[in-house]
């Protein structure tokens, strides 16, 4: 197993819809997210970085989609970065900096975590997974990139006993 000495790096969760307060263990989960964070951090040997993190539905995220992606529908989540690959330092250079934002639809995330047969915030973990890394400047436009990234989702998920997210029971 992973271990490391996590430091308190903030995930600052904004709530627009509370559908996400409804759902069992979400102050759990909440918690969860603060802790992978700093594990991602760790791991790109980041310090003090900071998140935000908007919990919305379909109609918002919509929104956000058509705005920033010209794409007129609703996604799983968005990723938007502070930092770009040419204009960042490198990672372990980062200190006390917000990395960038993520919005994540609850209705497209539930409709998902039904179809793949994913408990829901297991789902919503992967995904921040996902986002945090696209915020760090990983992408999966190219092949590689796509495996590299995948596998340290994997690996990530791994360390707090979430299954592999591709693999479909």
């Amino acid at each position: 197993m992973y271990r490391t000495n996590l430091r308190i790096n903030p995930v600052n969760v904004i709530i627009d819809n509370n559908i996400w307060k409804e759902q069992d263990n979400f102050n759990t989960w909440q918690r969860l997210v603060v802790n992978v964070f700093n594990t991602i951090i760790s791991m790109h040997e980041c310090s003090n970085c900071s998140v935000n993190l908007l919990l919305t539905d379909n109609n918002t995220i919509r929104q956000l989609n058509k705005n920033f992606r010209n794409i007129d529908k609703p996604t799983n989540i968005l990723s938007f970065p502070q930092f770009t690959s040419e204009n960042r330092e490198p990672l372990s250079q980062l200190k006390d900096v917000n990395i960038g934002d993520l919005a994540m639809s609850y209705d497209v995330i539930m409709k998902e975590s039904t179809a793949f047969n994913k408990p829901f915030f297991d789902r919503c973990t992967h995904l921040f997974v996902h986002g945090v890394l696209h915020l760090l400047c990983m992408d999966h436009i190219e092949e590689d990139e796509r495996i590299e990234m995948e596998l340290l989702e994997i690996k990530i998920l791994e360390i707090f006993g979430i299954k592999n997210p591709y693999f479909v029971d």
